[in-house]
């Protein structure tokens, strides 16, 4: 393959990954888990598994992949609050039946509730 060809394909690539992930979405991943947004993430690990039909949120990385769409989400709400967010992770999990994608959609009367929830069944 000559060597442009190879440079072009790289930057359609980087372009159409790029334009999807939102600005809050974007950088590098912050995935320690917080006791306090404890009630977010049970909510959000349950919500992958019944979207996708699979235990997602029992494979390390894609659990590591939510905890960061989890954690980023909190801190950007925190500071800039939006009524609505939308994101889709793309090929959050491989298994035996092909790749998992998953969309998230939640307002912020649904996440704020979540956020200040500090008792949490079962831990994180």
């Amino acid at each position: 393959m000559k060597p442009w060809i190879f440079l072009l394909l790289m930057a359609m690539v980087n372009t159409g990954l790029a334009g999807d992930v939102p600005q809050w979405l974007a950088g590098k991943p912050d995935i320690e888990q917080r006791k306090e947004w404890c009630a977010w993430y049970q909510w959000l690990f349950t919500h992958a598994d019944r979207q996708t039909g699979e235990p997602v949120s029992e494979d390390h990385l894609a659990r590591k992949r939510l905890v960061n769409l989890a954690n980023r989400l909190a801190a950007h709400h925190q500071a800039s609050p939006q009524s609505e967010y939308q994101v889709e992770i793309r090929y959050l999990w491989l298994g035996e039946s092909g790749p998992a994608h998953f969309t998230l959609q939640i307002d912020a009367t649904t996440l704020q509730p979540l956020l200040e929830e500090r008792d949490c069944e079962g831990g994180i």
